[in-house]
């Protein structure tokens, strides 16, 4: 039934859903509230007359306190354009680009479903990605040529043979740009976790529909993936307003926990994460994860 609360794990679509429905304008909040809002609950004068003996349906006016947006530094000091929470990074270099020397692809097609790209189509979009990482300054070499591969499914054996054959020797290539045919969390996982525990080498996985577009600010926001992966400090932060941060003495520490959602198994484990700042410029975050066993105190 509608607009019930789900007891049971989103799906990925429904999840997006959920995301764009949080991050709505102020203004379509209000309007629900003062329509729709009042309306769920009974509280229109005709509807509840001894509750409610008026109701004029506008949000009343408050006094607040408005903090200034903390400035957004990039190479040569420039800063992005934003307009409604959205950054154009055209014509913008990282603060401190990494070095790339060694790089490759691979693209896993999932049977039964389309390709954004054919061979050469895929290699030449590539090139124009190397091109764009160095445009926002990353000094990258160019990709040793990668490959493509067929599953079925995300837990097919296929997939960690032609990531251990793309990324060679893991003590060389430092990256492998993973190209996948549409959002897909199990393979997403599936590729994490043999590019990090198995072979040992920096992932970062793409959509191939999005990635075959060869759109500036997508390729953009790829790029600070790289960046950080390489080391490299994609922003800074006016941190004069920082105070002891500023002094390159302070750590900064975020911890959370994930608890199993509702449809999990009963065994499944509570996951903690914790990553710190290692300088004042709060541009890199080592991360630590730790699983907690169900139902287990610490």
């Amino acid at each position: 039934m509608p607009g019930q609360n789900s007891q049971s794990k989103l799906d990925p679509a429904q999840t997006q859903q959920m995301i764009r429905f949080a991050v709505r304008k102020p203004w379509e909040n209000a309007n629900s509230i003062t329509q729709e809002g009042v309306r769920t609950v009974g509280l229109l004068p005709q509807a509840n007359v001894n509750l409610v003996r008026s109701l004029s349906g506008a949000v009343m006016a408050n006094r607040s306190m408005h903090a200034d947006a903390v400035r957004i530094r990039y190479k040569q000091d420039k800063s992005p354009f934003v307009r409604g929470g959205s950054w154009n990074m055209q014509d913008i270099k990282f603060n401190t680009g990494g070095t790339l020397r060694n790089w490759s692809y691979l693209m896993i097609s999932m049977g039964g479903l389309p390709d954004a790209f054919d061979q050469a189509s895929l290699q030449s979009t590539v090139a124009q990605f190397h091109k764009a990482l160095q445009d926002m300054g990353i000094t990258a070499a160019a990709p040793t040529p990668g490959s493509r591969i067929v599953v079925n499914t995300p837990d097919n054996t296929r997939i960690e043979t032609a990531l251990k054959n793309v990324a060679g020797d893991p003590r060389q290539t430092r990256l492998v740009l993973i190209i996948i045919t549409t959002v897909n969390t199990l393979l997403y996982n599936r590729v994490k976790h043999i590019g990090d525990v198995k072979v040992g080498v920096h992932t970062v996985c793409v959509v191939g529909s999005k990635f075959a577009k060869s759109q500036p600010q997508y390729f953009a926001n790829v790029a600070l993936k790289f960046n950080l992966k390489l080391g490299g400090i994609n922003q800074l932060v006016d941190n004069t307003r920082f105070g002891i941060i500023n002094e390159d003495k302070t750590m900064v520490v975020g911890i959370d926990v994930t608890h199993p959602s509702p449809g999990s198994a009963s065994n499944a484990p509570s996951v903690t994460g914790m990553v710190a700042s290692v300088d004042k410029w709060l541009g890199q975050w080592p991360a630590d994860l730790r699983i907690q066993e169900s139902r287990r105190e610490m």
